[in-house]
Formats: structure tokens, sequence, C-alpha cells
């Protein structure tokens, strides 16, 4: 495990739409949850990550460990595994 101090923050409104530092070419878009996946929808026109499903989002299956946020990358393989780790910051909005 990597500790990262000050790393990329996700920002999820209950309107479904989210903010991001994660790509500094897009900030934000949509988001969804079904069952344990979380799906984001980059909103920036010709904004691409390349790691998207054909459908457009960039998947992730979630879990909760104490406080923390896990997101492990579905629409794309991992050769040794991964997993990102996230933990809350506020609940101010």
């Amino acid at each position: 495990m990597v500790t990262i101090d000050n790393g990329e923050e996700f920002k999820f409104s209950k309107n479904g739409t989210f903010t991001s530092t994660k790509y500094s070419k897009c900030s934000g878009g949509n988001f969804s949850i079904e069952s344990d996946e979380l799906r984001l929808k980059y909103n920036c026109k010709g904004f691409t990550t390349g790691i998207e499903n054909t459908e457009g989002y960039i998947t992730y299956k979630i879990t909760y460990e104490s406080y923390n946020l896990i997101m492990i990358p579905t629409s794309v393989i991992c050769t040794e595994g991964c997993s990102y780790i996230y933990k809350k910051v506020s609940d101010k909005q």
C-alpha cells in the first residue's frame, strides 16, 4: 500500500453529479451506484481517459472498510490487481 497525502478528491452530490481532481482536463460529470458498482461518466466534450467501458463509463466495484471507501477498477483490468482507498474528508457541502 502507498500512502498519499493530499491526493485526488471526489465529491459526490445527492443529485447524481460528481466533481474530481483526478484529471486536469475534466473535473466532473454524472455518477450512479447499482449494487456494489460505481459508474462515473465525465461530461467534458471530447474528453476520454482511455479506460472507459464500451458505454463510456469508468466503473469500480466499491466496498467500505471502517471509514474508507475502497474502489476497485472494473472497466480496466489491472494485471497485478489494484484498488484505491479514499477517506471521507467532510460532510460540509
